[in-house]
C-alpha cells in the first residue's frame, strides 16, 4: 500500500449503512484466538443512486455524477463499449461523457430522451442539463454512492485484511467478486474494491488496469440468481399486477399513509396515479424509491412531505415488496438456486480446497474484463473472501430466509449480509454425529466436520438461524449466533430444493398471497 487511504466523510444526508468501528475489543469478542476465520461470503447492496424512473420528479436536475461520469466513461472504454455522448460537454480528461447503458451486458442506448429503467439515453429528466458533466442518468450510481461503497470497502479492509489477514493486502489471491449486470452494481463493486485494496489515497479509475487487477464476474439476466428465480412461474405470480388498493384494506395505518400521500400538494395526483395502477413488484415502492432518492442526496423533499412521512412510505413499501417472500415456500422457489451456490462455495472451503477451481456455481459467469465482457476459460479458485454485488431485493429475502425477523424499514444502501465460516482450532475435526448431519443441502460432499461453524450477520447484527438455537446446535461459548456447520446445513436443506423439487414446486399452486 503506497499511502494511507483517505475515505470521504459520511455526509449528513447519507442513507448508507453505518458500520461499527473495528476495535481490538470488537475483534476479540467476535473472533477469539481459537476461532479461525476460514471463509467469508459477503453480499452488499449498491450505493446511492438516482431513481429508476422520474414520474414524480419530471424535469428535476439530478446533478450528482461529476466523478461517477468520469468513472463510467473510463469503465466503458475498458470493456470496449464506449460511445461518446453527443454535445459540447467534456470531462476532466477532455473526452466526451459515455452514452448510458443501464446494464453492462446491453449496448449503450444511442437515443436521446429515453431516461427510464428499461434503457436510458441523454434525456434523463434533467430538463436539458444533461450537457453538464455532473448530470446523472436514471438508475445511475452517484458520487455519493461511490463514496458509500468506498467506505464499505475500507471497513472490510480493516476487518478482513488488516485484523484477520484473510486475504493478501493487494487482493491478488483468495478473492471472488460477482455482481448482477446492472451498471450501478458493477461500479459499486469497483468502488468497494478500491476501498478494500487501496493502491493510493484516492479511489482509482475503473479502467482496464483496474479490471485486470481485480477480476469481476457477472451473468446474463436469464441465469442470474441474485434477482430471484423469475424463471419460476409461481414466483413471478407473487409480484404481478400489484397496486396499493388491496394493501390499503389490510390495515388502517396503511390506508392513512396512502391518503396522506395522494393529498400532497404538487405530487399528490401523480402519486395517486402510480399507487392505483397495478405493476410488477410494488406500485408503492415506485413512489417511495423516487422520493427516497431525493433524501439520499440531500435534495429538498416535495412540499408537504416530511421525513417521517417518507419513512412510513418505506415501511408500506417493505410490506408490499417483501411480504410475498417471507413464506418458506416462496424462499425455496425464489432463492433456492442462490442458496445452493452459497452452500457449494462454503462446502469447498470446508474441505480446504482453496487450490481447486470453483464448481458449477460459476458455470454461467462472464468476466468483466479489459476489452470485453466474456467467458473466462479458467474458473476462479475457491475463495477465502467472496463478494456479491446485489440489490435490496436480494439481501432482504436472504436475511429473512436465514431467520432475520420482519422489520419496518427499507434497507440502507451499502447494506451487507455476511456468511462467515469459522473453525475452532481446539476441537477435533471429526465428522458430526449422524443425527446432527441427517439433513444436508443438495451437492454437499459429505458429513460436515464437528469443529466448523457458521455465523450469519446483517449489517453486523447477528442472525439466529432457526436450526441453531437449541443446545448442541451452536458454539458452546459464542452462543446461538454461531451455528454448528451441521445445524446450518440443516437449515439450508430446508430452503434449498433439489432440481426435481424445484420443478414440482414451480408448477404447483403459487405459495402465499399475491397481494
Amino acid at each position: 500500500m503506497s499511502s494511507e487511504p483517505q475515505v470521504p466523510e459520511r455526509p449528513a444526508h447519507s442513507h448508507a449503512a453505518v458500520q461499527p468501528d473495528i476495535t481490538p475489543e470488537f475483534v476479540r469478542r467476535r473472533y477469539p484466538p481459537h476461532m479461525e476465520l476460514v471463509q467469508a461470503q459477503v453480499f452488499f447492496r449498491h450505493g446511492e443512486r438516482t431513481p429508476v424512473s422520474a414520474r414524480l420528479t419530471r424535469g428535476f436536475a439530478w446533478m450528482h455524477c461529476a466523478r461517477a461520469n468520469v468513472q463510467y466513461a473510463a469503465f466503458m472504454r475498458a470493456i470496449g463499449k464506449y460511445a461518446p455522448r453527443p454535445g459540447a460537454v467534456r470531462l476532466a480528461d477532455g473526452s466526451a461523457p459515455a452514452q448510458w447503458t443501464l446494464r453492462v451486458l446491453t449496448e449503450p442506448d444511442m437515443r436521446d430522451g429515453v431516461g427510464n429503467d428499461g434503457g436510458s439515453g441523454n434525456g434523463n429528466g434533467n430538463g436539458g442539463s444533461a450537457a453538464s458533466v455532473a448530470a446523472c442518468e436514471l438508475g445511475q450510481l452517484t458520487d455519493t454512492g461511490l463514496d458509500s461503497l468506498h467506505a464499505a470497502g475500507d471497513h472490510l479492509r480493516r476487518l478482513y485484511v488488516e485484523r484477520l489477514a484473510l486475504v493478501p493486502r493487494d487482493g491478488s489471491s483468495g478473492v471472488y467478486v460477482r455482481t448482477t449486470d446492472y451498471t450501478r452494481v458493477v461500479h459499486s463493486a469497483c468502488a468497494l474494491l478500491g476501498g478494500l485494496f487501496p493502491a493510493g489515497k484516492a479511489l482509482p479509475l475503473f479502467d482496464g488496469e483496474f479490471l485486470a487487477r481485480h477480476p469481476i464476474y457477472t451473468r446474463p439476466q436469464e441465469t442470474e440468481t441474485m434477482h430471484g428465480n423469475f424463471g419460476c412461474a409461481n414466483f413471478v405470480r407473487l409480484f404481478a399486477g400489484r397496486s396499493a388498493g388491496p394493501l390499503r384494506r389490510q390495515a388502517a395505518w396503511i390506508d392513512a399513509v396512502y391518503r396522506q400521500t395522494v393529498a400532497l400538494p404538487g405530487i399528490g395526483a401523480r402519486a395517486k396515479q402510480i399507487l392505483d395502477t397495478p405493476e410488477f413488484g410494488s406500485s408503492v415502492h415506485s413512489v417511495y424509491d423516487e422520493l427516497a432518492s431525493l433524501a439520499a442526496h440531500g435534495e429538498p423533499l416535495p412540499d408537504g412531505l416530511t421525513r417521517a412521512h417518507l419513512d412510513l412510505l418505506g415501511t408500506v413499501s417493505y410490506h408490499h415488496w417483501v411480504g410475498p417472500m417471507l413464506p418458506v415456500a416462496a424462499q425455496r422457489v425464489g432463492f433456492g438456486p442462490l442458496f445452493a451456490e452459497i452452500t457449494r462455495t462454503m462446502d469447498q472451503a470446508v474441505r480446504g480446497d482453496f487450490a481447486a477451481r470453483m464448481g458449477p456455481q460459476t458455470a454461467h459467469d462472464l468476466r468483466v474484463a479489459p476489452g470485453a465482457v466474456r467467458r473466462d476459460p479458467s474458473p476462479p479458485l475457491v475463495p477465502r473472501l467472496a463478494l456479491y454485488g446485489s440489490h435490496d431485493i436480494t439481501i432482504v429475502p436472504l436475511a429473512h430466509a436465514m431467520g432475520y425477523p420482519p422489520h419496518s424499514k427499507w434497507i440502507p444502501y451499502a447494506a451487507t449480509l455476511a456468511f462467515e465460516l469459522l473453525r475452532d482450532t481446539r476441537e477435533h475435526p471429526a465428522p458430526a454425529k449422524r443425527a446432527e448431519s441427517a439433513l444436508l443441502p443438495p451437492d454437499v460432499a459429505g458429513p460436515p466436520p464437528a469443529n466448523q461453524y457458521v455465523r450469519v450477520s446483517f449489517n453486523n447484527s447477528d442472525i439466529i438461524v432457526p436450526t441453531c438455537a437449541a443446545p448442541g446446535k451452536h458454539h458452546p461459548e459464542l452462543g446461538p449466533a454461531v451455528c454448528t456447520l451441521a445445524a446450518f446445513y440443516e437449515h439450508m436443506a430446508r430452503v434449498t430444493p433439489s432440481a426435481s423439487e424445484m420443478a414440482a414446486e414451480c408448477s404447483a399452486l403459487a405459495p402465499g398471497n399475491t397481494q
